[in-house]
Order: structure tokens, then C-alpha cells, then sequence
């Protein structure tokens, strides 16, 4: 039979592994008329985002030369994707 320590340990173990599991979100942006959707696997949606949002200023800031008023624009929609 299992001492208490060692269920201890493997409840916690089986906690921490479903905790960390990473999940699928989308994301969708439009700029200029160009439309892209990314898919990010995180362990939650605010760690995702954040990924996808750098990946979406990427994109967009390597296709089009910024002036100060698009790079606005292209901040506000990275940061602000559509569902």
C-alpha cells in the first residue's frame, strides 16, 4: 500500500501536469486589408495573446513602411484581435 507521502506527491504531480497543459487559441487581424489568423498554444489565453501579438506586429511591420500614425494603428490592432 501507498504511504500518505507518496499519494501526496502523486496527486500533486497529476495537479501540476494538468495545470501546465497548454491549450489552442485563435486569433484573427486585419491591417490594410490583409487578413491573418494565428493559432498559439499557451497555458492560458493572457500568455497566448501576448505571443500572438508580437507574431501579428512582426508580420504586418515587416510588409508595410511605418509612419508614426500606422505603427499606432498596428499596435492597437495586435493588441486587440478579433474573436
Amino acid at each position: 500500500m501507498l504511504t500518505s507521502k507518496t499519494k501526496i506527491i502523486i496527486v500533486i504531480a497529476m495537479l501540476t501536469s494538468s495545470a501546465f497543459s497548454a491549450q489552442k487559441f485563435d486569433f484573427k487581424y486585419s491591417f490594410e486589408g490583409e487578413k491573418l489568423s494565428i493559432s498559439q498554444e499557451a497555458p492560458d489565453y493572457y500568455v497566448a495573446l501576448t505571443k500572438a501579438a508580437k507574431s501579428c506586429f512582426s508580420h504586418f511591420k515587416s510588409k508595410t513602411k511605418a509612419n508614426q500614425q500606422k505603427g499606432i494603428d498596428l499596435i492597437d490592432i495586435c493588441a486587440n484581435p478579433r474573436s
